[in-house]
């Protein structure tokens, strides 16, 4: 009966061996494959690190941005008719165009303003 229960031990101790080499092995090659797709993800595609200002002197990122959404709605436009959420979208894009032009140097002097431009800045708000 000691011999059954030593060839027992032995076989449990000898499975759990297996199964702890299988994993050691299969997290080698994990470790291998993660390092493989980490090496073609850096040569495929380069971190690009730049800004509007690179590209367009003079622009803000929020300006670009609205411009370019702009225009890419404008282009469905002509196709077919927007849905609603992309005329919402095209609102908010607007507005923030018109809040960071306005910011860029059209500043309002609060003394002479008139009705239409009064009403225009409550539009917007």
């Amino acid at each position: 009966m000691s011999d059954d229960i030593n060839n027992m031990e032995k076989e449990y101790t000898n499975a759990q061996f297996r199964v702890v080499v299988d994993l050691q092995k299969k997290l080698k090659r994990v470790e291998e494959e993660n390092e493989h797709l980490k090496k073609l993800l850096e040569q495929s595609s380069p971190v690009v690190g730049f800004k509007v200002d690179d590209i367009v002197p003079g622009i803000t990122n929020e300006q670009l941005i609205c411009e370019v959404q702009i225009k890419l709605l404008k282009d469905r436009a002509m196709v077919a008719e927007l849905s609603k959420e992309e005329a919402q979208k095209l609102q908010i894009y607007v507005d923030v165009l018109q809040r960071v032009k306005r910011k860029e140097g059209d500043e309002l002097k609060v003394d002479n303003i008139d009705t239409s431009e009064l009403l225009n800045l409550v539009e917007i708000k």
